[in-house]
């Protein structure tokens, strides 16, 4: 009517009579496709667009059949043109979804023009996957709507990868430790709940904390090394203190930090802390270390006291054996020593008897003369009490010896009773005689003795007699090393020598020093000087309780002290100290 040309769609055939089948006219069937044709205009030039995008494009007429399919939506959902072109959308979608169809997509998207939604789809192999979907309303060049273009991206690993990241926020945030991340200049951006309630900061001031402020202000500097070395090494890990931000008190933690890098560049990107607090794990183990400690003290002390009764035992037993030992030579020699005074007074009266013989007869008869030359008569009587005169040193000799047996061993004088020091220590050095002499192999040990004036000392006689053996077996044992790699001129011309020196303080306490020449000790030696089963003896001489017990006798028995002064090559010098009268 207008002479505008009209696109049609027709068709003609030949309609024939129904009974001869002859023709009868011809007949055309058309169809105003402008409508059609101008749409697949649009959807060919929309086509080479969109096969050039790299997410899936599906194009649908208001059918909800599909009529436009790009390259990217073949590689996502596994179909070719040719077999999905023209079929329903719901075969992209799991079974009877059609309801989500109506009220998810459709109809939002006619209502708002627009529309983004994540819903399941499915590929030709029949998984079901995750897809991100965004739907705009599809339009001719009238504007009129002709269907719907919807943009589809597989957020599948998306949606694993936010999974995985609750996973590992709720485990940060469930975490007991403190966990805290910051950047490289050290400024907090994230601190987890069990963290907050450590240090005692609250989430408002997160973003105005820095990593150094989280420690005492004196262990800044030493944070800000630790951030440095971490920023070379990658991490560092060791015990260091937090300070809690309300009450300002220090909290031992395990304090572990490392770098986060960038996963394609390696750059560092932050810090992050992974801090447990150990407090109480550190006050388990001081407790557990000073039970540890307080038992090894007592099992140390139980072994002192069982070495120390041991060797009580046997200084018991051997002032028994040597007090009975004494007793059996005594009662011998005193019946020697006792019978020497009568032989004396017998032998005085036969030989004034002989004299008498002599001067009333000087003419012997010729038997006796020959019988008194025989035996040298005049020698006999000028000898003989000679003779006797040395056994009864002798006999007196082993009195004193005896005597100081029993003085040394004093089993009968246990209790503390006021005794004189000096004897105690002449009954030590009586004892000591056999190895103080003069030997083959070394000279004899000289002893000077420099005795003051002091008073009888209330103490425990056979205790303090330990003491004073102990210290001078130690003193000859230390000389007579000393005399092994020296000749006898050398020891003759610098000889050993043992000095005891007694004298009275002004604090009422009696001083005894027991002073050698020999090759004295080194400081790490005499520092242990004191304590058990410490030796410096060959395996056999010695047991290293000799001056432990000394120790305990001198500091716990008698209240007071005994110290030990020496040098390498000086000598060494004991010296003791205590009360002359002790205090209950």
């Amino acid at each position: 009517r207008n002479q505008h040309p009209v696109l049609l769609d027709y068709a003609i055939f030949l309609v024939r009579h129904s009974e001869t089948g002859d023709p009868l006219c011809l007949a055309t069937v058309s169809r105003d496709i402008r409508e059609q044709k101008q749409t697949e205009a649009v959807l060919r030039q929309q086509a080479q667009i969109i096969e050039q995008v790299h997410d899936s494009v599906v194009a649908i007429d208001l059918e909800g059949r599909i009529i436009s399919w790009n390259k990217a939506a073949q590689r996502l959902f596994g179909y070719r043109p040719l077999d999905i072109l023209g079929e329903p959308v719901s075969i992209l979608h799991p079974p009877h979804s059609e309801a989500v169809l109506q009220d998810d997509i459709f109809t939002p998207v006619h209502e708002n023009g627009f529309h983004e939604v994540e819903i399941p789809l499915c590929r030709q192999s029949g998984e079901v996957f995750t897809a991100h979907l965004s739907l705009s309303l599809l339009r001719d060049s009238e504007g009129k709507v002709i269907g719907t273009i919807g943009c589809t991206k597989d957020i599948s690993d998306r949606k694993k990868a936010e999974a995985e990241r609750q996973k590992f926020v709720s485990l940060i945030e469930n975490s007991s430790d403190f966990i805290s991340l910051a950047d490289l200049a050290g400024n907090v951006f994230y601190l987890n709940t069990a963290g907050q309630q450590l240090v005692g900061l609250s989430e408002e001031r997160i973003f105005r904390t820095k990593i150094t402020d989280f420690c005492p202000p004196e262990q800044a500097a030493e944070m800000t090394t630790i951030l440095e070395k971490t920023q070379c090494q990658g991490a560092w890990r060791g015990e260091f203190s937090l300070e809690h931000f309300l009450t300002r008190h220090a909290i031992a933690v395990d304090f572990n930090v490392f770098m986060i890098y960038d996963p394609e560049t390696e750059k560092p990107l932050c810090f992050a802390t992974v801090t447990r607090d150990i407090t109480e794990r550190k006050a388990a183990a001081q407790q557990i270390e000073q039970k540890a400690a307080d038992l090894a003290k007592t099992l140390s002390e139980l072994q002192q006291t069982q070495s120390h009764l041991i060797q009580s035992e046997k200084m018991s037993s051997l002032g028994q054996l040597v007090a009975g030992v004494a007793h059996e030579i005594n009662n011998p020699v005193n019946f020697i020593h006792g019978n020497l005074v009568h032989t004396q007074t017998y032998a005085d009266q036969l030989i004034e008897m002989i004299r008498a013989y002599q001067t009333h007869y000087p003419q012997p008869v010729e038997d006796i003369e020959e019988l008194a030359e025989d035996l040298d008569l005049e020698f006999l009587i000028a000898d003989f009490p000679k003779l006797l005169a040395s056994m009864r040193m002798g006999t007196n000799r082993i009195r004193e010896i005896v005597a100081s047996l029993r003085n040394f061993s004093r089993l009968d004088e246990a209790d503390c009773k006021t005794v004189n020091l000096h004897e105690g220590i002449e009954n030590t050095l009586m004892i000591l005689q056999g190895r103080l002499k003069d030997k083959p192999e070394h000279p004899a040990i000289e002893v000077v003795k420099s005795y003051g004036e002091i008073p009888s000392v209330e103490c425990y006689p056979g205790q303090l007699n330990q003491v004073f053996m102990n210290i001078l077996v130690n003193a000859i044992d230390a000389l007579e090393e000393r005399e092994k790699g020296r000749t006898r001129q050398e020891a003759q011309e610098n000889p050993s020598q043992i000095k005891i020196t007694t004298q009275l303080r002004e604090n009422h306490t009696v001083e005894i020093r027991f002073q050698d020449n020999a090759l004295g000790m080194p400081e790490a030696v005499r520092e242990h000087i004191f304590d058990p089963f410490f030796t410096t003896k060959d395996v056999g001489k010695g047991t290293g309780l000799g001056m432990s017990i000394s120790y305990k006798i001198i500091t716990e028995r008698h209240n007071g002290t005994i110290t030990c002064r020496s040098q390498a090559g000086q000598g060494s010098e004991f010296i003791i100290e205590i009360p002359v009268l002790q205090t209950p």
